[in-house]
């Protein structure tokens, strides 16, 4: 059973032998088995504990913690090396400090926390060279490259393995000098420099080979096989048939699944295609009867990616559909980059096989008549995507997004019929654009390559922002016709007056109500909301009888933000509207917040100061009077109101923030609304002028309370023409209206 550590020898005293327990996951690890290995190394380091052997007990906690990274669980690998380290001071062992000190640097570096990681690494090479630990600097060194490669830094990633190697040959340490030239190899692979390449993994070969048949040997020889798979191609694939026949003898059984996987890439790359599939297909039956779901996925992919070469779409389909079965339990893990060599974002990483798929699903819809089967194509294509949409949140908030899932919850397309929901997915080749308008699905294909739509999204959104320049104009109307002249006379014939678009990518940064047809703006046609995806929690208008109302913000400057002076006057004026609570300036800190949202029931939650948006939850923040609290906080206030009778309806951010124009920033908002528990949102996606804001928010507010029948995508079309047909002309520029998004349930 994998449960425990069943096969430990009991002493004559009648206790388990905590030495064994040892050896025996250090066995286990060594067969690729971390998880029994886990299972021993618990056992013993729970009766270490008891006994009080804290040195032991402290071998125990690293060695666990290195067999939780090995399987991708990070977050679980945290716990016991924080144990470790709070038994130092118990130790005063300066080695043992250093073996800390690299096992948080590995950690940082795999939970994309580079900063910490160098702080790590510099404590521990400032320790090691003061103590001539030339074997531990190696190490550090190796974990420096490790960093370097997260960050792209593949030349300053290169010298520092090379000087890990050397000091690692220094020292004796054949196994780390080995593991810091095949590094080398894989970051010199990224460099124009075969020859370099050639070289690092011809050195790494060379000790290598001589080492005692295991995992760790079959780890390094599967990374020189990876490095020299371009720069030279025989000698891969030897290494991979070696590594093959190694894992065949030691009884590794994914070890050897991902020898025949590399080598079946290797061979469809060299032409060889009946080979490739037929031993890809090997790795996958071997990685499936293991149970190994990181390797079952990366070559059910490899599988589709072979077939649709071949032109065998519905074969590809199939294999792609396994692929994501497959990724669901560990596409997190693949996020930190476990098992990717390199790291690298969660769309490097995950993205394209649910783009490939939805890929597929459309051509395979391509030359059929509009049918029920059509139908269901395109449906599966928006569910594939939506799954990757599922994910990115998963990402940003660095957990399984359980708010996404709860509640009763309708497909949009279904909630009103002068609604059109707008899916767009962007290709490498082209950009999809699936028109939902009750049950229909209408298909469009503009023929706009992925990195063209990402440049003038750039564009589109730099001159937005920029009130001095009419720029934007351009890019706004190049836009428009690619996504939405087509769609023209299908929205007139269907008296559509509501778009509800669930952009993808870069179009996430933008506001598509500042698309312009050559006459007017998109938003004096259209009222317009955006939707994290194709379901909307509990759907129905906002509760427009005597509302709860609480309204907070920063009129005064606060750490290193500046005062908004407009935000008094536009709580005033909510409070006029709602007569609600209000916390301003020293009232608005997190107790007073967390009290308020516990003691009362509110239907609408308006906060108007900073907001700092990072690249995930915990580097997001909300600013109060006392201190910033990341997303992750502000989740744990507002959720006593997910589960309540009367839930919150909408949570509206009016914010001066410093949000990067990527798609990430814009995740998060979308995010932020929806896990907190929020039905809709109102947020900006660049910092806002104060007092237009205020007049803007005054109009929003005042027309969804004098208008019980409006939605409030229509109530945020009213505030926002209000601006763009300001007499004055002071608020005219789109610079001024067009951040304002409505996102989630807009009726």
């Amino acid at each position: 059973m994998m449960g425990g550590c069943q096969t430990a020898r009991v002493s004559s005293g009648g206790a388990t032998d905590e030495a064994a327990l040892m050896s025996r996951g250090a066995a286990a690890m060594r067969a690729g088995n971390a998880t029994q290995a886990i299972a021993c190394w618990t056992d013993a380091e729970t009766k270490y504990a008891a006994s009080g052997s804290t040195g032991s007990q402290f071998d125990a906690l690293i060695d666990l913690t290195a067999a939780y990274e090995a399987m991708g669980k990070f977050e679980q690998a945290e716990q016991p090396s924080d144990q470790a380290a709070a038994l130092l001071p118990l130790l005063h062992s300066p080695a043992r400090q250093l073996t800390v000190l690299l096992t948080q640097a590995d950690l940082y570096t795999f939970t994309h926390r580079e900063a910490a990681a160098e702080d790590a690494i510099n404590e521990g090479l400032t320790l090691s060279r003061r103590l001539g630990m030339t074997r531990a600097e190696a190490g550090l060194e190796n974990a420096l490259g490790n960093v370097r490669v997260r960050q792209g830094q593949f030349v300053d990633a290169v010298t520092a393995y090379a000087l890990s190697a050397t000091l690692a040959g220094q020292s004796g340490d054949h196994a780390q000098r080995a593991r810091a030239l095949a590094n080398a190899a894989t970051a010199a692979a990224r460099l124009p420099d075969p020859e370099q390449t050639i070289q690092f993994s011809r050195a790494a070969m060379a000790e290598i080979t001589p080492m005692q048949t295991g995992r760790q040997k079959l780890t390094l020889l599967l990374t020189v096989g990876q490095s020299l798979e371009s720069p030279s191609r025989t000698e891969a694939e030897r290494i991979y048939l070696d590594a093959a026949t190694e894992a065949r003898a030691t009884g590794d059984q994914q070890s050897l699944s991902y020898a025949l996987g590399y080598e079946g890439r290797l061979l469809q790359s060299t032409g060889r295609a009946d080979e490739a599939l037929q031993i890809t297909r090997q790795a996958a039956f071997i990685s499936q009867n293991i149970q190994d779901p990181q390797a079952s996925y990366r070559w059910e992919r490899q599988i589709g990616q072979f077939l649709a070469e071949r032109g065998d779409l519905d074969g590809a389909i199939a294999a792609y559909e396994s692929a994501v079965t497959w990724l669901e339990p560990v596409r997190l893990d693949l996020t930190l980059g476990k098992g990717t060599g390199t790291g690298g974002t969660f769309q490097q990483n995950v993205g394209p096989t649910y783009y490939e798929l939805a890929d597929l699903l459309l051509r395979r819809a391509d030359g059929q008549p509009d049918s029920q089967g059509t139908q269901e194509l395109f449906r599966k294509a928006q569910q594939t995507v939506e799954q990757l949409k599922s994910a990115q949140l998963e990402d940003y908030f660095q957990d399984r997004c359980e708010g996404l899932l709860k509640g009763r919850s309708r497909e949009i397309g279904a909630v009103d019929p002068h609604t059109a929901v707008i899916y767009f997915i962007s290709l490498p080749d082209r950009t999809e654009i699936l028109v939902s308008i009750g049950n229909h699905i209408t298909r469009f294909t503009a023929r706009v390559t992925a990195e063209q739509l990402k440049a003038q999204t750039i564009e589109f959104r730099h001159n937005l922002e920029n009130r001095n320049t009419r720029r934007y104009l351009y890019s706004a109307q190049t836009l428009y016709d690619w996504l939405l002249r087509p769609l023209e006379p299908t929205l007139r014939g269907n008296h559509i007056d509501t778009l509800a678009f669930v952009p993808d990518g870069f179009l996430r940064t933008i506001p598509l109500a500042a698309l312009h047809d050559g006459h007017e703006f998109l938003i004096a046609h259209y009222a317009v909301a955006v939707s994290p995806g194709l379901t909307l929690m509990d759907p129905q208008p906002i509760e427009r009888r005597s509302p709860l109302v609480l309204e907070g913000g920063l009129s005064q400057a606060v750490f290193e933000y500046p005062a908004l002076p407009y935000v008094k006057q536009e709580l005033d004026s909510l409070h006029q509207l709602y007569a609600g609570r209000t916390l301003l300036d020293q009232s608005f800190i997190e107790s007073n917040l967390r009290s308020e949202l516990i003691g009362r029931d509110y239907t609408i939650v308006h906060i108007a100061s900073h907001v700092e948006f990072g690249d995930n939850a915990r580097t997001t923040y909300l600013v109060t009077y006392q201190k910033k609290l990341n997303l992750d906080a502000v989740e744990t206030l507002i959720l006593p109101t997910r589960y309540r009778d009367r839930p919150l309806e909408l949570l509206t951010l009016d914010c001066c923030n410093t949000a990067a124009d990527d798609e990430k920033s814009a995740q998060g908002m979308a995010g932020a609304a929806i896990e907190a528990g929020a039905r809709s949102a109102v947020a900006t996606l660049w910092p806002v002028d104060d007092e237009g804001a205020a007049m803007l928010i005054e109009d929003f507010y005042a027309t969804l309370r004098n208008n019980p029948n409006m939605s409030k995508a229509k109530a945020m079309q009213h505030a926002q023409l209000l601006l763009l047909q300001d007499q004055d002309h002071s608020f005219r520029h789109p610079e001024y209206w067009a951040p304002y998004l409505v996102i989630g349930n807009w009726l």
